[in-house]
């Protein structure tokens, strides 16, 4: 990531990962986040290289609208798109904060749930972390709708990181999420010197 974020806010960014497999590089992830009028708009999109995803043609195609009050990020709304050889998944959720409730679709089923404050979707949840470091927050925990439902992610810090990047050596602080399935495991590095955009996911 080239892109510098100021303390406490966003700027608009592109930054571009290698996907990793068993360490191996199998592909690439291309983020940005842009201003459109009063809101944000954050896209990933990571496309399969080499190996299985490769030659499978894997892609996935991430978006979110949300909207920044005082340091707190709200969706709007999220869709999710995947291929795989001749197979496609699909996710939207859209949030009315007139009525105050999600709408969910996967493709196979609907849902709808009540929504409480500042609620955001998966996809942003990174960018929740970004603004937590930014503004010295030492809790990091956002509710999150994921799944038809609204569940509180939380994650915890792990301690400092040097790490050997493509911008470079880079001091990090490491976040991991706090999960009830311990086999499962989701950490991320951020970086002060970039804004605290995350350098490895």
């Amino acid at each position: 990531p080239l892109a510098h974020a100021r303390p406490a806010s966003l700027s608009p960014f592109t930054a571009s990962f290698d996907v990793l497999d068993g360490g191996k590089r199998v592909g690439s992830a291309t983020l940005t986040l842009r201003r459109d009028g009063p809101d944000w708009v954050f896209t990933t999109d990571t496309q399969g290289e080499r190996g299985l995803a490769g030659f499978l043609g894997a892609k996935i195609h991430e978006q979110s609208r949300f909207r920044v009050s005082r340091g707190q990020l709200t969706s709007l709304a999220y869709r999710y798109r995947q291929k795989i050889s001749f197979r496609e998944r699909t996710r939207s959720i859209d949030f009315d904060w007139t009525t105050r409730r999600a709408r969910e679709d996967d493709g196979k089923t609907r849902s709808e749930y009540a929504l409480a404050d500042a609620v955001i979707d998966r996809h942003i949840a990174v960018l929740a972390l970004t603004l937590d470091l930014a503004a010295g927050r030492r809790e990091h925990q956002h509710p999150v709708a994921y799944k038809g439902e609204v569940e509180t992610w939380r994650f915890r810090r792990e301690g400092t990181e040097r790490l050997n990047t493509p911008a470079g050596t880079l001091d990090t602080v490491r976040l991991a999420r706090v999960r009830e399935n311990v086999g499962r495991r989701t950490v991320s590095w951020h970086a002060e010197s970039l804004g605290w955009l995350p350098v490895r996911i």
